[in-house]
């Protein structure tokens, strides 16, 4: 090698390529305080924050799974993404506080097990469709609208995501007016499926 090549920076050779693991590694070290005082300030324990750090770990992964898309994230997004992830650690730790499951929590007041197996199905559907139809609710909105159909009051709605009461009201009521066109265009009403 002469003095000449070796002053020159080494190109980066394709095999020296961050790999997707390391890149979502350097990104969650990246935000790393912002996630962590994002789920301090919902509230949650210690161990709730380490899991909304593995939940937003998991929805980077699905959502921006590649090197570039990850070097290249904002801080707003990861908030956001980890803002949607503590509420669902809080949902989780509500629904496991209150010892009910799913079946239960879509159909109140009627026995485990009483209920028969084309109407659970029927539930079930139901129950995929207003979640799709949720997520294609506009971002600011979704939020609000999935703590309201768990069963979060205003008031909880709106210091889990640090805003305003009147802010959260007119985001749920406009999401909810989206939803309702969204679930009248697909045959839902209040009634269930047509």
């Amino acid at each position: 090698m002469t003095g000449s090549d070796m002053s020159r920076p080494a190109a980066a050779r394709p095999d020296q390529r961050p790999t997707l693991s390391a890149a979502l590694e350097g990104t969650i070290t990246r935000f790393r305080r912002l996630i962590l005082a994002s789920g301090r300030r919902h509230g949650l324990s210690e161990a709730d924050v380490d899991e909304v750090m593995q939940e937003v770990r998991i929805r980077l992964w699905r959502n921006r799974g590649d090197v570039d898309a990850l070097a290249g994230l904002g801080a707003s997004y990861v908030h956001r993404t980890t803002v949607s992830a503590a509420i669902d650690v809080l949902r989780r730790r509500r629904a496991r506080r209150t010892g009910r499951d799913a079946t239960e929590q879509l159909s109140p007041g009627l026995p485990a097990g009483g209920i028969d197996p084309a109407r659970a199905s029927e539930r079930r559907e139901l129950s995929a469709r207003v979640y799709d139809a949720v997520g294609r609710l506009m971002p600011s909105r979704r939020p609000v609208v999935r703590m309201h159909l768990a069963g979060y009051d205003r008031r909880e709605i709106a210091r889990a995501l640090n805003c305003s009461d009147g802010k959260v009201r007119n985001l749920l009521s406009r999401g909810l007016a989206d939803l309702r066109r969204l679930l009248a265009d697909e045959g839902i009403g209040p009634e269930g499926m047509a």
